[in-house]
């Protein structure tokens, strides 16, 4: 787990702490949208599950990025927060570095990891949705969605 700066102004990382430096280097598969106009990223695609009596969150995405990218630097970041009711909130973020356009094709990834634990509650139990961000950190545009935690 480290803190990243950046010494470019010009870029933007998420916040909370990288809690992973890579994404796999070969795509899971493909997918086509021909029709496509936009440079509007794709919402990941996440499923989270509680797991050994609530102590462990388990996270597995699913990213989808446009092909055609020459060099893809990934990382994950983890942000903790409490809500105005008190109750914690987790945020993840897929930071990554690429020039923008109108993508056809796209390659999807797909990552595992399990979330770090929260220092102010008891394990996961109170965390009932997380919200995963696409994060472009160049920064102009960023895309996310929320999922719901699933017991074991």
């Amino acid at each position: 787990m480290k803190n990243i700066t950046s010494e470019d102004p010009a870029k933007r990382f998420p916040p909370g702490v990288c809690i992973v430096d890579s994404l796999p280097s070969e795509p899971l598969g493909s997918i086509s949208f021909p029709d496509n106009r936009s440079k509007a990223l794709l919402p990941p695609v996440v499923n989270a599950q509680l797991k050994n009596n609530k102590k462990v969150l388990a996270i597995k995405a699913v990213v989808f990025i446009a092909k055609g990218q020459n060099t893809l630097d990934f990382s994950i970041y983890q942000n903790c927060y409490v809500d105005i009711d008190g109750v914690p909130q987790l945020q993840f973020f897929v930071a990554y570095d690429m020039t923008e356009y109108e993508g056809i094709d796209f390659d999807m990834y797909e990552v595992s990891f399990d979330a770090n634990p929260i220092p102010f509650v008891d394990h996961f139990s109170q965390i009932k949705t997380i919200q995963t961000f696409l994060w472009d950190i160049d920064p102009i545009t960023s895309r996310g969605t929320e999922t719901n935690v699933q017991e074991n």
